[in-house]
């Protein structure tokens, strides 16, 4: 007995010591303070940054953009710097959008030369923000960073090369900032490395999560800027596989450009994001701290050696080791001779008279097993959203993510032990041993043959069971620890709260409804099933009651969904995310107060009565169809105009339509709909790219601009033939019109762009 508890307290000091190390790095380092020495990046001096450009918000047009923009060209020069501004217009549309972005953008750009030639490294940071908080994680803390970099480069050592600072406009728009400089800046061509810093949170590490091609001889070169870890693979595939998704920002402009680069981002503390919580006072300096980390030492790297490689690396955190890398080219050798050595191992298992359908029928019953508790895991998500109205209120994440994770992991793992464990009794120890191993090498060899980067936590736990089940006298049962101390350290990382997966689902989840935020229990219930028979070898003679452990770990799994629940609720400190809009339609002299919110709140039923019937969404209001809907006043406020010029050119139309918002809003929506194809248009002088455009062969053009004066843009448009033309105009600005409403203090404007605002609609009919 006092062996077995010996036993079981080394097993438990292992596992948490494998879950240290694999999410040490998820922790951010110590800031620095002021009286660090120059040459090195100090979070207390980047803060007060932060402080400065925090003291309005930021959104394109306002006058707090203006003024964080002066304030970054007033710190380039004081650093002995001569940055300019990119006056330029941006027009494009991402893949697969409905319509087009155009703004007008003016970007921070400013050269720190080197000690000689050579490609340039890029840091971008855009300093616009979203209008709903003063954005201090998005995107202060990364101007911060920037900005704090350029100091200690300048009062250090210079750097090897040329080093370029991009503080980019209108990211919140559409990436359209980093869109001008990398297809109009002469400087673009002198590119050889482009690094962007984002947030999605206010604390944790600097995760990197995106990178372009051919980055192994990079991931060496930021495993020495950062020696405490920086990311793994595992993520950085997944979001390389979609670019088309653009969660790159940024960077995807760059990536376009076919620059080699690397994207980091602040992911914890999603609730934050683009809410006014994202305040000076919630961002944490150690995450600016490890933002600076990355972007000196990469500064630094840069100029000390070639980083150029036609190679991707997997690579993942390991304390105290720091981050383990390898080239991807090893991934298939490494997955085929795991999967070799477990089956020889089964079919010398198999001759000793064990069951081999037992075996393969383990492998591939553990990942569906697992596939099934995490289907399970989501149900029970989905079930709890729909009945606390809390969730049904726009977060990304919610006030208590990490409990409803942890609870959700728990209740995953606690479904899938009653089907895995009687598996795994069943099969018995070698056997049950050897399917799990298999199943592990499988997945490893199809991820090997797809998205090499995200193999390892499957083939190198595959390998090290090999080895163990391989090995011979009385060592044997204290070697078969490795494997789960390999598979919990690997996998830990991944399915963390605190990790970048984590975040990403939760904010898939508030972009789409579905219950995302459980879908990575999946990953620890296998984590847990595959672990399970080597746990077991270790610990005998302890006896596993599969039934009695699932309850436990169900009871577990209800206690902390229990306190995710009452960590939830909405308070002062924890405001519900509530917004209004007032909608004016100027040609029909018709106006509505309408929300986009799932229920009404104390703030909206002060436009919207209590007990408003819900919309089944027919309106396109900028923000997304509305949910609750009242008539408002009708109030005399300047709408969007538009004054067109026409030209017959080969007997096709040319016309040049000046639209302009005479009250200044920030953002514009043009729907043009003409009576022959478009065959070419343009936006302040910036071509739209209208092949694989269907609409425009319908004569259709939807697009949205931002940033633009009183004076307007112009559109240009060349029609088949001479045709009629409508316009729809609506513009946006931000406040509400009319006398000023108190908000309750437990309230604030909800994410993303619906802030309370004013929209103005009008119509246009142009003759030929």
């Amino acid at each position: 007995m006092k062996s077995a508890l010996v036993r079981l307290a080394i097993a438990g000091i292992a596992i948490i010591l494998a879950v240290l190390s694999g999410t040490a790095f998820l922790r951010p380092p110590t800031a620095l303070p002021a009286n660090a020495p120059a040459e090195v990046f100090s979070a207390e001096r980047a803060m007060r940054h932060v402080e400065a450009l925090t003291r309005a918000p930021r959104p394109i047009g306002s006058a707090g953009h203006e003024a964080g923009r002066e304030y970054i060209l007033t710190q380039l020069r004081r650093l002995g710097l001569r940055p300019q501004v990119q006056d330029a217009v941006s027009a494009f549309r991402f893949p697969g959008a409905d319509g087009f972005g155009a703004a007008r953008v003016r970007n921070v750009v400013a050269r720190i030369e080197g000690e000689r030639g050579g490609p340039a490294i890029l840091l971008n940071a855009h300093y616009d923000g979203g209008n709903t908080g003063v954005a201090a994680g998005d995107c202060g803390a990364c101007v911060a960073a920037v900005l704090e970099t350029a100091r200690a480069l300048t009062q250090g050592p210079r750097p090897g090369r040329d080093v370029i600072l991009v503080l980019s406009d209108a990211e919140e728009m559409g990436d359209h900032g980093a869109h001008a400089f990398a297809t109009q800046h002469p400087w673009m061509r002198d590119i050889g490395l482009a690094l962007n810093y984002e947030a999605m949170g206010t604390s944790g590490r600097g995760t990197l999560y995106v990178t372009g091609p051919g980055n192994a001889a990079l991931i060496d070169a930021l495993a020495g800027a950062m020696p405490r870890g920086f990311g793994t693979s595992f993520v950085t595939s997944i979001f390389n596989a979609i670019p088309e998704m653009r969660n790159a920002c940024d960077l995807q402009d760059y990536l376009d450009a076919g620059k080699p680069g690397l994207g980091f981002v602040l992911h914890g503390d999603t609730q934050h994001y683009h809410t006014i919580l994202d305040s000076p006072a919630n961002l944490d300096p150690r995450s600016v701290q490890s933002f600076g980390e990355s972007a000196l030492g990469m500064a630094r790297a840069w100029g000390d050696r070639d980083l150029r490689e036609a190679e991707d690396a997997s690579f993942f955190p390991l304390a105290p080791f720091g981050t383990v890398t390898f080239g991807d080219r090893w991934a298939l050798p490494l997955a085929l001779a795991s999967l070799l050595m477990v089956v020889v191992l089964g079919w010398r298992t198999a001759r000793q008279g064990a069951r081999p359908w037992r075996m393969v029928g383990l492998a591939i019953a553990l990942p569906l097993t697992a596939a099934l508790s995490g289907a399970a895991a989501m149900l029970a998500w989905a079930a709890i959203r729909a009945v606390d109205p809390v969730l049904n209120v726009l977060l990304i994440g919610t006030y208590a993510t990490g409990w409803y994770v942890a609870g959700l992991s728990l209740l995953a793992v606690a479904v899938a032990m009653v089907p895995g464990g009687w598996l795994l009794r069943k099969a018995g120890g070698q056997e049950a041993a050897i399917g799990a191993a298999t199943a592990l090498a499988l997945i490893g060899l199809l991820l090997a043959l797809s998205l090499p980067g995200m193999a390892y936590p499957f083939t190198l736990p595959a390998l090290a069971a090999g080895i163990v089940l391989s090995a011979r006298g009385p060592a044997r049962p204290v070697l078969s620890l490795l494997p789960v101390v390999l598979i919990v350290a690997l996998v830990a990382p991944l399915v963390a709260p605190s990790g970048m997966i984590v975040a990403f689902m939760a904010r898939l989840e508030g972009l789409s409804g579905m219950p995302l935020l459980a879908l990575p229990t999946a990953l620890t219930a296998l984590a847990v099933l595959v672990s399970l028979p080597f746990l077991l070898r270790f610990l005998e003679p302890i006896a596993f009651r599969s039934r009695q452990t699932a309850t436990a770990v169900l009871i577990l799994g209800v206690l902390a969904l229990a306190a995710g629940t009452l960590q939830s609720r909405f308070s002062t400190e924890q405001p519900r995310p509530e917004a209004v809009r007032y909608e004016l339609d100027a040609g029909k002299r018709q106006a509505r107060w309408i929300t986009n919110d799932a229920s009404l709140g104390a703030w909206t039923r002060q436009f919207i009565p209590a007990g408003s019937q819900r919309l089944d969404g027919g309106s396109t209001a900028p923000g997304g169809p509305p949910t609750f809907a009242a008539p408002a006043p009708v109030l005399p406020l300047p709408a969007p105009v538009a004054d067109a010029s026409r030209q017959l050119v080969g007997g096709r139309q040319r016309l040049t339509i000046r639209i302009a918002s005479p009250r200044g809003a920030q953002i514009m929506e043009v729907r043009v709909a003409a009576g022959a194809p478009i065959r070419a248009a343009a936006i302040g002088g910036q071509r739209l790219d209208l092949g694989g455009y269907a609409p425009a062969a319908r004569g259709e053009l939807i697009f949205y601009a931002s940033g633009f004066d009183r004076a307007g843009f112009p559109l240009d448009l060349l029609l088949e033939r001479p045709a009629p033309v409508r316009l729809d105009l609506a513009d946006m600005s931000d406040g509400l019109p009319g006398p000023p409403r108190t908000r309750p203090a437990s309230t604030m404007p909800t994410p993303g762009a619906t802030l309370d605002g004013t929209v103005v609609r009008s119509l246009f009919e142009l003759g030929t």
